[in-house]
């Protein structure tokens, strides 16, 4: 009789995949709140220094030591865009993403309850939100970091070579 009925009962289906829907609508989400605000504030003098470097030719700015971050406001610059958005919109964009990668690299097949936690704490996290609405590269700093630690972590669980390469670049 016991056997009959564990029969009948349906079968729990376990996601093999993370939500990638789950992920982009954080980055979404997150990219209207950071975006909207991108004018809330004037500038900073650190903020005239990135648009002052930014405004270089590309061969004064290829012989800066970290020049991704200005070439991407230099483009921006370039394409149109207001100094403030120029200078903004690369780190606001940046800070969106943490919490999606974070999402995306901490998920397992057996738990996913701790990737949620964390991109919910980050989604939450005013300390993101100003790097997000300061331009300069600290968002970009503070993703290429969550990349490197989720990386590890996967590598660490024995996965494969390639987490482990991709910690270190």
């Amino acid at each position: 009789m016991l056997r009959l009925a564990e029969q009948s009962r349906p079968k729990r289906v376990e996601r093999r995949t993370p939500s990638f829907v789950l992920a982009l609508v954080m980055f979404c989400s997150l990219s209207l709140l950071y975006v909207s605000n991108i004018s809330r504030w004037s500038f900073d003098v650190d903020e005239i220094y990135t648009l002052h470097d930014s405004s270089q030719s590309i061969s004064q700015i290829l012989g800066y030591e970290k020049p991704l971050y200005y070439l991407i406001c230099h483009l921006l610059l370039s394409v149109g865009f207001s100094d403030e958005w120029a200078i903004r919109l690369p780190a606001a964009l940046s800070a969106a993403l943490v919490a999606p990668t974070i999402y995306l690299l901490l998920w397992t097949r057996r738990d996913s309850r701790w990737a949620i936690l964390a991109a919910v704490l980050l989604m939450g996290s005013p300390w993101l939100f100003q790097l997000s609405q300061f331009g300069r590269f600290y968002a970009t700093v503070v993703l290429f970091s969550a990349i490197a630690v989720g990386c590890l972590v996967r590598c660490l669980r024995g996965s494969s070579i390639g987490w482990w390469i991709g910690s270190f670049v």
